[in-house]
């Protein structure tokens, strides 16, 4: 079962298409769906100021079996990022029972420390999450995993534009993939640029999926 919540493990925040100069504070949720039924949600608040963004993420899933609960998952997540960079984290996971934590500091030489567990370790230069809110995030060779406290290959492509169906609403969208060593990743953005949708095919053909709660202005 803990592959099943790869997608959750690895989500971290940032928004897109804002400059250095905006200041704003937004608010996503995101039901989350296994083969079409619903096992929680995951949700972000976001506080940018000129060049430094605060994110407080949160996910909750119960996988339930003839309504009995026989998979729990819970994550929290807070980061600091400055010029599209992490410079800060702090992760903790409930993984069915199952505990991680993982932690990252930026020095002032631009090595980030990233310790998880016992397991310690220096990065330098500009090191980023799986930032799915903002496709051009994405557009690196490596992302870290909050859950894992590894630094991961990925390599992004846009597919194009397409109508999805967000919230039993359709909506004119670009589509994007990421590929990783274990895992390909949709993922949809709406005419705004903002994430929309996810999906991603696990083991035992079940799917994952994320849709975002739309406002009635949104279509």
């Amino acid at each position: 079962m803990k592959t099943l919540f790869y997608i959750a493990m690895i989500v971290s925040v940032f928004i897109p298409g804002l400059s250095s100069s905006e200041e704003m504070q937004k608010n996503y949720v995101f039901e989350v769906l296994l083969n079409n039924k619903p096992i929680g949600t995951h949700s972000f608040a976001i506080e940018q100021l000129q060049d430094t963004t605060n994110v407080t993420t949160r996910a909750d899933f119960d996988v339930k079996l003839l309504f009995i609960n026989v998979y729990s998952y819970e994550h929290k997540n807070t980061e600091t990022w400055k010029n599209d960079c992490l410079s800060q984290l702090n992760a903790s996971t409930n993984d069915n029972g199952e505990q991680h934590s993982v932690k990252a500091e930026k020095l002032e030489d631009k090595t980030l420390i990233i310790s998880s567990g016992a397991d310690t370790k220096d990065h330098y230069g500009c090191v980023r999450s799986f930032a799915y809110w903002d496709p051009k995030l994405l557009e690196t060779d490596e992302l870290l995993n909050p859950q894992t406290g590894k630094l991961q290959p990925a390599a992004l492509k846009q597919l194009g534009k397409e109508e999805i169906a967000v919230q039993n609403r359709n909506v004119n969208a670009m589509r994007f993939q990421l590929e990783t060593d274990d895992d390909t990743i949709d993922l949809w953005y709406d005419q705004n640029n903002e994430w929309i949708a996810l999906e991603s095919h696990i083991k035992k053909g079940k799917t994952l999926r994320y849709e975002r709660r739309l406002a009635e202005n949104e279509s």
